[in-house]
């Protein structure tokens, strides 16, 4: 598998790429389903955080990109909701990364947008599972999320 993208989280995690591969099972010890959620917003974060453990899901988080990818690559990940538009990495790589690195863990890109570019529509294009346009109610995430989840293929992400 291609890991050339991936320069970020291997050298920021110990052990080589396959054994990186090995430790995202996608199992947890309480076997509730994984969301990571990526934005530069601890605001966001915390807002998602709590909805979503609200709703039973085990949420790690992350400030940024790079931390995002670290996590993807030390822990078993089911889902990641991940802003588009972050300071230290494109939301849109990220999403492109993760579709061709990790192809079974979902993945929801939230974004503002702007006018000069629909990044919703670019994000889908590059493979999230779906986008969400700021603002949104929580509602409407929860049940995507679940969908996702029980829409998902195996939980190996390898």
């Amino acid at each position: 598998m291609h890991r050339s993208g991936l320069l970020p989280c291997v050298q920021a995690v110990e052990g080589s790429a396959e054994s990186m591969a090995t430790n995202c099972s996608g199992t947890t010890a309480t076997n509730r389903p994984t969301v990571l959620v990526i934005d530069d917003e601890a605001s966001i974060r915390q807002l998602l955080r709590e909805a979503l453990e609200g709703a039973g899901y085990q949420v790690w988080e992350a400030p940024t990109g790079i931390e995002g990818l670290r996590q993807v690559c030390a822990r078993p990940i089911d889902l990641v909701i991940t802003d588009i538009l972050m300071s230290d990495m494109d939301g849109l790589e990220m999403v492109g990364m993760l579709h061709r690195d990790f192809p079974n863990i979902r993945i929801i890109a939230i974004s503002g947008g702007s006018k000069d570019l629909d990044y919703c529509a670019v994000a889908k294009m590059l493979g999230a599972h779906e986008t969400i346009p700021k603002p949104f109610a929580l509602s409407r995430l929860l049940e995507t999320v679940a969908y996702l989840l029980e829409t998902r293929p195996s939980r190996k992400h390898f």
